[in-house]
């Protein structure tokens, strides 16, 4: 299995994972946007949803609509979001930057695309359209929620760089949590440890 040193990902704790298949784990966010908040990851190292290779995206879709069925069924509502290779997990070593696969959910509604810059360029999709369109246009915003599906904000429409943690500080901010916009400056808590079926 493929993995780098240093990455976040590449190495989990036991303590908020919540489910793994063969390709991948569902685990707390350790610094949540609120509670509930969870992450579908790649166990093999891959940068974003876009590249995975078709056996593991098929899985991915899959394990994407039970998680889907949880939120729906516990909460009547979710976000989806990830920021394709736009947005790094964390510097290794301080000197580059490491991208590995996180899909977020959040048990809110938030209309995502009255947040986002509308110079990006966004198609309406069916979430496994993913691959053709990051083989097609490169780097990527990706979300969804339970009223408005998917949509894929092409980021190559754009000339400038987003700033870091663009979609969570978006969703932070209008939550009312802005100091939970940048997760590098939060603390681990205690709420990171929760079970999706908890409230």
């Amino acid at each position: 299995m493929y993995t780098v040193n240093g990455c976040v990902f590449c190495k989990v704790s036991p303590q908020i994972m919540l489910k793994s298949t063969p390709f991948f784990h569902v685990i707390a966010d350790p610094y949540p946007i609120i509670r509930g908040h969870i992450m579908i990851i790649s166990r093999q190292h891959y940068g974003c949803c876009g590249e995975l290779d078709t056996q593991a995206f098929i899985a991915l879709n899959h394990l994407r609509e039970q998680v889907e069925k949880i939120y729906k069924a516990r909460y009547g509502r979710f976000v989806c979001y990830e920021h394709g290779r736009a947005g790094s997990c964390t510097n290794l070593s301080g000197t580059s930057e490491c991208h590995h696969m996180h899909l977020h959910f959040l048990p809110i509604l938030v209309d995502l695309h009255r947040l986002i810059d509308e110079k990006i360029t966004r198609y309406r999709i069916e979430f496994p359209d993913l691959s053709n369109l990051y083989n097609t246009y490169g780097n990527y915003l990706l979300t969804g929620n339970a009223t408005a599906g998917y949509h894929f904000y092409n980021l190559s429409s754009i000339a400038t760089e987003l700033p870091p943690h663009y979609i969570r500080s978006k969703i932070a901010s209008t939550i009312g949590c802005p100091q939970r916009a940048n997760w590098e400056t939060m603390p681990v808590g205690k709420s990171a440890y929760l079970d999706i079926q908890s409230n």
